[in-house]
């Protein structure tokens, strides 16, 4: 079976989560982050990482609107695609391509489960989710590059 692991915190383990995305981003390579605010980076390290993945060119960040996280790594050099609370205006997927575009890439997925948050893992073609996480990352990126 390709599925990697499931890892579960409750909601209210903020920093469990957070160490969890720290964790899952710091390796070299470009990561796609699929998310609705970016909460789970608003801590001095995360924000340290994101912005050197920015000015290495390996970081692309999707969701409904900017923000002031997302418009700083923006400046930074990621690729930012807001696209639009109008289109998706509170999505419910959460989800980050480690390795983006690459033999190898990794499958993050977040979700909400009662009182627990949920990551599950999955391997390149391991699973549909795979795919249709890196369908999602592909339409917004080619929405944003027409300017829509």
């Amino acid at each position: 079976m390709d599925h990697r692991g499931r890892h579960v915190y409750a909601n209210s383990d903020t920093e469990g989560i957070k160490t969890y995305m720290h964790n899952w981003i710091e390796h070299g390579g470009r990561v796609a982050i699929w998310t609705r605010d970016m909460s789970w980076a608003q801590n001095p390290e995360t924000r340290r990482l994101l912005t050197e993945k920015a000015q290495s060119k390996e970081l692309i960040l999707c969701l409904p609107e900017l923000n002031e996280l997302a418009t700083e790594l923006s400046k930074a050099g990621a690729e930012v695609c807001a696209y639009g609370s109008a289109r998706l205006e509170a999505p419910a997927s959460r989800f980050t391509i480690a390795f983006f575009g690459r033999g190898g890439s990794e499958l993050a997925v977040g979700r909400a489960d009662g009182d627990t948050h949920v990551i599950e893992e999955f391997s390149a073609g391991g699973h549909p989710a795979f795919h249709v996480a890196e369908d999602l990352v592909t339409i917004v990126r080619s929405l944003q590059g027409r300017g829509n």
